[in-house]
C-alpha cells in the first residue's frame, strides 16, 4: 500500500484487497491496478463531498445580454458533476477489470497453482492412505 494514501484510500485499499484475498485471487501484480482503482474511488468521493458542501446544482443558469440589451438565459451543465461521474465510471471500469463486480465475478478464476493446496496434515493423511493401499 502506498505510504501517501489518505485514510479514505487506506480503507478502500483494505476493502478491495480483502475481497481479492478472500477469493484467493490477490497477487503482487494486482498492486498497480488496486492503487489506480483506489485513487479513482477517492477522487469520486471527494468530488461528491465538495458538490454537497458547496451545494452545486447539476445545471447552472447562464444569463447573457445581447447587443440590443435583451437578456437571454440558458441552462448549462455544471462541469463538476460531469467530473464526478467520470471518476465514478473510471472506478467502475477498474472494479470490472479486477472482476470484483457482481457481473464479472462469475468469470473470475483462481490462477494460483497452490490455491487449493492441501495442508500438511492432509498431505500426510493422503500418503498414509496410499501406503495402506500398496501394502
Amino acid at each position: 500500500m502506498p505510504a501517501e494514501f489518505s485514510p479514505l484510500e487506506v480503507c478502500e485499499w483494505r476493502r478491495l484487497g480483502g475481497l481479492l484475498e478472500a477469493e484467493k485471487r490477490l497477487s503482487y501484480s494486482d498492486g498497480p491496478m488496486l492503487e489506480a482503482a483506489v485513487r479513482a474511488y477517492a477522487m469520486h468521493v471527494t468530488l461528491l463531498a465538495y458538490i454537497r458542501a458547496e451545494k452545486i446544482a447539476p445545471r447552472q443558469e447562464k444569463v447573457t445580454v445581447d447587443g440590443s440589451g435583451q437578456e437571454h438565459s440558458e441552462w448549462k451543465k455544471e462541469p463538476t458533476h460531469d467530473l464526478a461521474r467520470a471518476w465514478q465510471e473510471t472506478y467502475r471500469h477498474f472494479i470490472n477489470d479486477l472482476t470484483l463486480s457482481p457481473g464479472t465475478r462469475a468469470r473470475a478464476r483462481v490462477t494460483h497453482a497452490d490455491a487449493e493446496k492441501p495442508s500438511a496434515l492432509q498431505q500426510l493423511q493422503q500418503q498414509a492412505a496410499q501406503l495402506r493401499r500398496v501394502s
